[in-house]
């Protein structure tokens, strides 16, 4: 394998690293919302406040950032601002769990071979050469499904697997059935190299033929019955193990069972916002809950320093006049004083 700049990226595929840096900004930006909300309300600016308006633009959007790499930096105060960092917080320790987890399982997979193509739709677009056996059923379908395909008509199931051998066919489109007892073939498949790429592109039952006449002869009752006894023996389970008495009967070499055997043994590990998106949408709704705090808080804060500077007004009003006769009083009793004093010095 070759040196990849930009593995780091592996477990997450490009929607779900733009949301995180969607998700970052947002908070950052949020956090300055619910911040300046609650502040206006109050009579000056914290230190705390001057920094974020005046100083250091996108302070916030930093912390966050620094946040999402488990590093706290915020100093919440106020309701809303507590709901807001925890709800970072927990989104942060989510994605780094994850992130972690997928990555070591991107490490420690095994490399997978590069195919000529995974699909149908790949090999015609790519004109990658597909052999198949002459006069069956698969050539037909995919002639119909695919027409500008390149498609290899070849006489017989032996002389198809038998070009894909000698690499002048790059893939095989054949049953699923054919194909296990193909593999499991010493000549066909010396090297148990012989692997199923992608998914089926066809799903289909198939059984005997007969002619359908409700009218004259009523052959569709013998369909019928063919039909009733089949899905019998699929139910409960004689299709399948007749199936595999036979492919031991004509096994003639034994192949290592593969660990993966899934159609989806191609897919990819990246993980994407469908896997991810639950954590990201939570994370926003706790945002616009601890906005919405912030402006309750910020409501019944103004609220309770107006109903307090109404019961001090009253008060300096009420006592204006005390302190105003006071004053005279107390000017009158110095003006006497200083009288009896410069009458005693004469």
């Amino acid at each position: 394998s070759s040196f990849n700049f930009f593995s780091f990226l592996e477990p997450f595929n490009w929607t779900v690293w733009a949301s995180i840096v969607a998700t970052i900004i947002f908070t950052g930006v949020v956090y300055r919302w619910v911040s300046k909300t609650y502040s206006i309300g109050q009579a000056t600016l914290q230190p705390r406040d001057e920094e974020v308006y005046g100083k250091v633009p996108g302070v916030n959007i930093f912390y966050a950032a620094l946040t999402a790499t488990g590093h706290l930096e915020f100093s919440p105060v106020t309701y809303g601002e507590r709901i807001l960092v925890l709800s970072l917080s927990f989104w942060s320790l989510v994605i780094a769990a994850t992130y972690t987890a997928n990555l070591a399982s991107v490490m420690i997979s095994k490399s997978r071979p590069i195919y000529p193509a995974t699909s149908m739709s790949e090999a015609q677009s790519k004109g990658v050469p597909v052999c198949v056996s002459k006069g069956l059923a698969v050539s037909t379908k995919l002639k119909n499904a695919y027409p500008n395909a390149n498609i290899v008509d070849l006489e017989g199931v032996t002389l198809m697997y038998e070009h894909l051998l000698d690499n002048k066919c790059a893939l095989v489109a054949d049953s699923a059935s054919r194909f296990e007892v193909t593999k499991l073939n010493g000549t066909l498949n010396p090297d148990c190299d012989l692997e199923w790429v992608g998914r089926a592109v066809d799903i289909s039952s198939a059984g005997p033929v007969n002619i359908v006449d409700a009218g004259v002869y009523c052959t569709s009752l013998v369909g019928h019955i063919f039909e009733y006894y089949l899905k019998e023996m699929q139910q409960d389970g004689f299709s399948a193990k007749a199936f595999e008495r036979y492919v031991r009967s004509v096994t003639t070499h034994s192949c290592p069972e593969e660990e993966v055997t899934s159609s989806d043994a191609d897919e990819s590990f990246k993980l994407t916002m469908v896997d991810m998106g639950g954590i990201f949408v939570w994370h926003g709704i706790l945002c616009v809950v601890g906005l919405l705090v912030s402006l309750v808080q910020r409501y019944w804060s103004k609220k309770t320093t107006n109903n307090i500077n109404r019961r001090h007004g009253s008060k300096n009003i009420e006592g204006r006049s005390t302190k105003e006769d006071d004053r005279v009083v107390q000017e009158g009793n110095e003006i006497m004083i200083a009288r009896r004093i410069c009458s005693g010095g004469y």
